[in-house]
């Protein structure tokens, strides 16, 4: 009904309008605010700021929510898809990667172009990449949102390695792609203004063919209409509307989740009614979300973006949702290769690979007067070489543990949000306790690992082998939420922030060879409790009942097989950082390999991700001397590539 959809407004706007207030009346006397709106006196900074900072940054969060909303209406309409919207589909992250790219490597390109021509490129890849990914699977919506959630997840590790390279102490163009709506001036509203203003109109003319879609490809076709240039059109304003909006003030997600859901809640059932109350609607709730981020940190804080507040709005939601969507990804199986013939030999190939390379890394370095072979470097390197193979190893077998529990093929750490929830453990048990109590830090990582395992488990489904899918949506959403704790902690970290990031890039210059050594020494306590627990590793996958029936305590297992994965997981987090992809590679490499079963495949796996760590660490540290890339941003370059190429594997087998 339209008069929910209003009242609901009306409680937001009165909302933000009062937090508005309450900063007003600390600025300037309540006398001067209607002279400081239209003429400000140029000899007081207070009306000066309200004019050209506070009153725009309002107007922006307004316009800038409202052509979120507008998108998400219209890629939900298309899609059949209530999760899907600009941050969930990718459309953001590709639009700010472009814009990150561009700026960071060719900043002239950028001046010529402009903003919004470059994030309006980079938006359009994404979204064809998305696609892409699912075509095979019919625009499955759980297809289109697991591909569009990973793309996000990527380009976000390539935007933050690019802003890390630039300058890491620089956290200007963080803020921005992070969602920031500091204003200097109107400029930025009125661009905006021009851009999104004939793109929202064009949606008008959709009305009708946007109803029309609710009906059956057969039923839409007798009326007349041709559904495939219509959704083309449909998904190319939604793509530019998010561009353009990222263009002007960052990546702003779950905007246009929230609003057309608020809308339907409150009784707008048709397109003609969502089009008009869920902008509305993403208007105020941007703004409020602005209020709210200004009025918890104070003044002095301006800074902040908004755009990883509206996160914890987005994340719960995808959490109630997800288990109503319909449809699978298909094919959650693993790729099946033939059984190794020699396991041993190859188990004994890939240590003696691991072990050469590590004693390579060693020595062989890059110097100015060129490639140098030297005794000189052991001493400041063996620290993060041993460091970052130790945690990789763990990751590899947090990963395998993770696969074969869910019956997930595309599961591991990061992508469920353990890595996350362990980094926001880390930070907040500093935070509390100081860096110095290292086991209280561990600990906290711990607790952060899994209690975002045990969200996982309750929101995926009745079951992790009843919803794999599910049970990975919920996790990168998970992931997404933590994501935005880091980001908020990491923006109140103050001058420590630079390494912060560095640490949550994978960099492990900062390694110490204490804390190099304690890790390495838990590797023979890990394996020796994962052999121990090596038949619960074989029966489990077979499902609850079979696994019960041969007189195996099916909750108890799994509980301790979850927790063996956390606390590695934890582990590793609070030596390397919250790491991508090295987790999932590395149990599909030893699968490759022939390895299948439990206790194989987990040597195998540690081996490999031991291997991909050492050499990501060594060429991190030489290959661009003097300066020093992330490990764990290479891990995560050549990882996320695979990951979508195993995700179109899925694709290819599930139409077989």
């Amino acid at each position: 009904m339209p008069s929910r959809s209003l009242g609901l407004a009306l409680a937001l706007a009165v909302l933000a309008l009062t937090l508005l207030l309450h900063r007003l009346a600390h600025l300037l006397p309540c006398g001067q605010w209607v002279q400081a709106a239209f003429h400000p006196d140029t000899s007081s900074v207070a009306q000066l700021t309200l004019h050209f900072s506070l009153l725009p940054r309002v107007a922006v969060a307004l316009l800038a929510g409202a052509g979120l909303a507008l998108a998400g209406v219209l890629l939900q309409q298309v899609l059949h898809n209530p999760l899907a919207e600009p941050a969930t589909l990718g459309i953001s992250a590709g639009a700010g990667l472009a814009i990150t790219l561009v700026s960071s490597i060719a900043p002239a390109i950028g001046a010529s172009w402009g903003r919004p021509l470059i994030a309006l490129i980079g938006a359009l890849l994404a979204v064809a990449l998305v696609f892409g990914l699912s075509v095979r699977q019919r625009f499955s919506p759980l297809a289109v949102l697991l591909a569009g959630l990973l793309v996000t997840l990527y380009c976000g590790a390539v935007s933050a390695g690019l802003q890390l390279l630039a300058n890491p102490y620089d956290l200007s163009f963080y803020l921005w792609g992070s969602g920031s709506l500091v204003q200097q001036d109107w400029s930025l509203f009125q661009s905006l203004l021009m851009r999104l203003l004939p793109v929202a109109i064009c949606t008008v003319c959709l009305i009708r063919p946007l109803t029309v879609m609710a009906l059956t490809e057969e039923g839409a076709k007798g009326l007349g209409l041709a559904l495939a240039p219509a959704r083309m059109v449909a998904l190319g304003i939604a793509t530019c509307l998010a561009a353009f909006v990222v263009s002007a003030v960052g990546v702003i997600g779950f905007v246009g989740l929230t609003a057309p859901a608020l809308a339907r809640a409150c009784g707008a059932r048709r397109v003609g009614q969502q089009l008009l109350w869920a902008p509305i609607l993403g208007g105020l709730i941007l703004w409020l979300s602005d209020e709210v981020v200004l009025t918890a940190f104070g003044a002095g804080r301006e800074f902040l973006p908004t755009g990883a507040a509206t996160a914890l709005i987005g994340a719960p939601l995808i959490f109630y949702l997800a288990p109503k969507l319909r449809g699978t990804v298909g094919g959650t199986r693993a790729i099946i290769m033939a059984q190794a013939r020699h396991p041993g030999v190859i188990l004994a190939l890939w240590a003696a690979i691991l072990v050469g390379s590590g004693y390579v890394a060693l020595h062989l370095g890059h110097m100015p007067q060129g490639w140098v072979w030297s005794d000189s470097m052991l001493a400041f390197r063996w620290p993060h070489l041993l460091g970052a193979a130790a945690a990789g190893m763990l990751l590899a077998a947090a990963g395998v543990l993770l696969q074969r529990l869910t019956g997930n093929a595309l599961a591991s750490p990061d992508l469920l949000g353990l890595s996350e929830g362990a980094a926001c453990g880390r930070i907040v048990a500093t935070a509390l306790f100081g860096a110095a109590s290292s086991g209280l830090v561990w600990l906290g990582s711990a607790v952060g690992a899994m209690a975002v395992l045990g969200l996982v488990l309750a929101l995926g489904g009745q079951g992790p082998k009843t919803q794999p899918d599910r049970f990975l949506l919920v996790g990168i959403a998970a992931n997404a939420l933590g994501g935005v704790l880091v980001t908020l902690a990491l923006l109140a970290a103050g001058p420590a922030a630079g390494s912060l990031r560095a640490w949550m890039l994978g960099d492990t210059g900062l390694i110490t060879g204490r804390a190099a050594i304690s890790v390495t020494a838990l590797l023979p306590l890990a394996g020796l409790a994962l052999f121990l627990m090596r038949r619960w590793l074989v029966l489990l996958p077979l499902g609850g009942p079979s696994s019960g029936s041969l007189g195996l305590g099916v909750s108890g297992a799994r509980g301790l097989l979850l927790l063996a994965a956390g606390l590695m997981t934890a582990t590793a987090t609070l030596l390397v950082g919250p790491l991508g992809f090295v987790g999932l590679m590395s149990g599909h490499l030893a699968r490759i390999s022939g390895f299948h079963r439990p206790l194989p495949q987990l040597l195998a796996a540690s081996l490999v991700g031991g291997l991909i760590m050492l050499l990501a660490d060594w060429a991190g540290h030489t290959l661009a001397a003097p300066f020093m890339l992330p490990a764990g941003l290479l891990a995560t370059l050549i990882g996320g590539p695979y990951l979508l190429w195993l995700l179109m594997a899925r694709g290819r087998r599930a139409r077989v």
